[in-house]
């Protein structure tokens, strides 16, 4: 399955990241508060780390009401645990690990179909050939993936499509299906 191309690709609905955000806001805010506390208590680096704090503090509110992302402020937080005088490598790359693990939790869900089988782009990507597959069907915003294991998947997908298109990946499907596994559909 090393076709990239795919004849459909589905989006299916993110799930709601209200965790992610809560969690990545209480690191940096957890952040901010370190460095805020660095600026009063250490002289010599007061300037550099009450703005370190005011621009996690700052972003943290854009993201807030703009962007819905924290990887860069996390990673920014992050550098800041680096310098001297915290010198906290453990809680550095802690931040950064999170900021990678948000991407992958935020990353668009799909599934590309072609003449080859079904990829998920999950982390790792997931390919099964049409023969591990019994039926696939796309009906009133929900994708059903029936595998010949007997694992079902049903998920919506992210935004409504015209009947023609519905029907046109139906066919498809069902074109793939009867060519890999000689079986008819319904």
């Amino acid at each position: 399955m090393e076709n990239n191309v795919f004849d459909f690709v589905v989006t299916l609905q993110n799930k709601n990241h209200k965790w992610a955000n809560f969690i990545s806001s209480l690191l940096l805010l957890a952040a901010a508060t370190a460095f805020g506390y660095t600026a009063i208590y250490t002289p010599e680096q007061r300037i550099m780390f009450a703005v370190w704090a005011a621009v996690i503090v700052a972003y943290t509110i854009y993201i807030h009401f703009v962007t819905g992302t924290y990887r860069l402020a996390l990673i920014i937080a992050g550098i800041g645990f680096f310098m001297y005088p915290l010198h906290n490598y453990w809680i550095g790359a802690l931040y950064v690990i999170v900021s990678i693990l948000e991407r992958q939790i935020k990353f668009p869900k799909e599934v590309g179909f072609n003449s080859e089988g079904v990829t998920f782009n999950s982390f790792p990507k997931k390919a099964f050939p049409w023969q591990a597959i019994s039926n696939v069907v796309l009906k009133d915003g929900i994708l059903t993936i029936d595998f010949a294991s007997n694992k079902l998947m049903q998920q919506p997908i992210e935004e409504a499509i015209a009947i023609q298109l519905e029907r046109e990946f139906n066919d498809f499907c069902k074109q793939q299906l009867q060519e890999h596994n000689g079986t008819s559909i319904i």
